[in-house]
């Protein structure tokens, strides 16, 4: 997924959870979507709640972890090199 389409994405399943919400707190006999706002719409709405409020912090620490990864391999892959024997 492109990261252009990433909050895209989060909106829409931000937006279906909280019709289904909506649906099972206005609509007459939504007893049947009980369990399924309980274990599957309210999780799916914090996270993306979540995700969308901290969306700058969490894409900086996932750079971070990933030039850390990247420096570590490099590191490691040096001495690789040094160990080997020379012919």
């Amino acid at each position: 997924m492109r990261a252009a389409q990433r909050p895209r994405v989060q909106r829409a399943a931000h937006l279906l959870a909280a019709l289904v919400l909506a649906a099972y707190l206005y609509v007459p006999g939504g007893e049947g979507l009980q369990n399924t706002v309980r274990f599957i719409v309210l999780p799916v709405l914090a996270l993306t709640g979540v995700a969308m409020w901290q969306a700058a912090r969490i894409q900086r620490m996932r750079r971070t972890a990933a030039r850390r990864r990247t420096s570590r391999d490099q590191a490691a892959s040096a001495v690789t090199s040094e160990d080997a024997p020379s012919p």
